[in-house]
């Protein structure tokens, strides 16, 4: 029985041993994170907690908490990445979906162009039921807006002259004449 309770013994330490250069490696990225932040930016961060917390559990020869710890870790970042890529996906779809003939009034005259020519200044009129193309200040008229798709909020806002208002937003009532502030070029920066 004693042989295999060494045995055992022995094992385990040679599993503990193989296990560290995993998480010597999985924690590299929060050495150098805690580095950059004690070094360059002169602070303690999480990174520093992190890669502190690391050490002396290693040195006190405890091997899977750092080894969750990261793994743990891991899927919180891929999650967290995952997230910020569907979030600018879903933004440029956003924008993708204004349409690409707008309505202008310069010099008292009405005309139909390309929304990629549209520069901060100009006048766009928006008619009910359309996107707004821009982003401006109300010159004139009043209407009723969703900005649900920007803000997920499903309740529509009333605007008259000197609101603001933003691309991709829908008209639902109203006409107005906007002042352009900002492209969708300039918004999607």
């Amino acid at each position: 029985a004693r042989g295999l309770a060494a045995a055992g013994t022995f094992t385990s330490h040679l599993i503990s041993l193989a296990s560290l250069p995993p998480i010597i490696y999985l924690s590299l990225p929060s050495l150098r994170a805690a580095y950059q932040s004690v070094v360059h930016e002169q602070r303690i961060g999480a990174a520093m907690l992190q890669s502190f917390v690391t050490l002396v559990c290693l040195t006190n020869g405890y091997y899977v908490a750092p080894a969750l710890g990261f793994t743990l870790l891991g899927f919180g970042r891929n999650l967290c990445l995952r997230s910020q890529q569907q979030a600018h996906s879903q933004r440029l779809q956003l924008f993708a979906d204004l349409p690409e003939d707008v309505t202008v009034e310069q010099q008292g005259k009405i005309e139909q162009r390309p929304r990629s020519t549209v520069q901060p200044g100009t006048q766009v009129i928006v008619e009910a039921g359309n996107q707004i193309p821009v982003d401006g200040i109300i010159v004139t008229g009043f209407a009723l807006v969703s900005q649900q798709r920007l803000t997920g909020d499903a309740h529509p806002l009333t605007k008259t002259v000197g609101d603001s208002v933003f691309a991709a937003s829908l008209l639902l009532a109203g006409r107005i004449v906007i002042l352009t502030q900002r492209v969708d070029i300039e918004i999607m920066a």
